[in-house]
């Protein structure tokens, strides 16, 4: 892990000076340049991907990706780079290199299991137009992605989470780019997670994907945040809430489709907002909770006397600008519970 930080250090520092573009409602693109193609054999993603000479079971599995190699190698020539995992061509891949994924699922291959895709180096993954699934089998809550320090860039992809806290996790100074994804909680009612969580220092560019019935926010903020942007996107019936007994976390409608709320367990006196949030050519409809809200005391889930209120605006800022808000705080009642900020 220290190799590969100083590593990602040195790329960082190397590629600091690259032009960046200007992407219209976007802000800025990918900054860094891509190197190399890693491919990846994946998963079939439904029945419909089987060849009727193929099959089901251990030997249609082998059969499947034989066949997946032999296109890669067709398509890319003998010496492409082809790796049987994502989490095997993550740990190979190199700053700068672009990982790519054909129509199929690419998962973590144990049930059960407690580990994230975790990326600590700054690359690329570009998906097929449609049917490209990463998914988790977590039970323990941990994200199916999460991004440590470094510059992702993600792009047509599906993400699914079952009982993940969240779907994409930037932390630690994180910059990610999400693309064209389907941000997707097929356990709607047994989860207590976002669909994106940015937290302190991250910063995250958000263009062209879709949301539906995340069981909290579709995008979380944390209020020191660094710049968030999100142009051209969908989010739909967010903020279901969970079913988690008498101590369920969040009831329905508690979370805002977009959220700039705190979830750390330590807050400094003098907390201030910083975040620079802009929200472009984006629908929001039919969410069970607000369209975009802060919330200045922690979530019912999180609450500690010792923890204190942010100050809201602060030195942040919201820009909200040729949205489209429609049929939204389905779950919320009249007067407003009293959580409701």
């Amino acid at each position: 892990n220290k190799i590969g930080f100083e590593v990602e250090k040195a790329y960082q520092k190397a590629t600091a000076g690259s032009s960046v573009k200007e992407d219209a409602g976007l802000g800025e693109q990918y900054p860094h340049k891509s190197k190399r193609i890693l491919m990846v054999l994946p998963l079939p993603y439904d029945d419909d991907l089987y060849d009727d000479e193929i099959g089901i079971g251990e030997e249609g599995m082998k059969s499947f990706r034989s066949k997946r190699r032999k296109d890669i190698m067709k398509s890319y020539g003998p010496d492409a780079l082809v790796y049987g995992t994502l989490d095997e061509a993550i740990e190979a891949a190199l700053p700068g290199d672009v990982i790519g994924l054909q129509k199929g699922v690419y998962a973590f291959p144990s049930v059960g299991s407690s580990e994230s895709f975790l990326f600590r180096k700054s690359i690329q993954i570009v998906g097929e137009k449609d049917g490209t699934q990463i998914s988790t089998w977590n039970d323990d809550e941990s994200p199916v992605i999460r991004i440590v320090q470094c510059d992702v860039r993600i792009s047509n992809v599906q993400i699914v989470g079952q009982d993940n806290e969240d779907l994409v996790e930037a932390s630690n100074g994180a910059r990610v780019w999400l693309e064209d994804c389907v941000l997707d909680h097929q356990d709607k009612w047994n989860s207590v997670a976002a669909g994106i969580n940015i937290h302190m220092g991250c910063s995250a560019f958000i263009h062209r994907c879709r949301a539906d019935r995340i069981t909290t926010s579709a995008v979380n903020i944390d209020p020191q945040a660094e710049e968030v942007k999100i142009d051209s996107c969908e989010f739909t019936r967010c903020g279901v809430g969970t079913e988690k007994g008498y101590d369920a976390p969040y009831a329905p409608g508690q979370s805002g489709a977009i959220e700039i709320s705190c979830k750390r367990k330590k807050v400094r006196d003098s907390y201030r907002a910083t975040s620079k949030v802009t929200i472009r050519n984006t629908t929001i409809a039919s969410c069970f909770g607000p369209a975009v809200c802060y919330r200045v005391e922690p979530n019912i889930h999180w609450a500690d006397p010792s923890r204190r209120r942010f100050i809201f605006p602060g030195s942040s800022s919201v820009l909200f600008e040729s949205n489209t808000i429609l049929s939204n705080g389905l779950a919320l009642t009249d007067p407003c519970p009293s959580w409701y900020q």
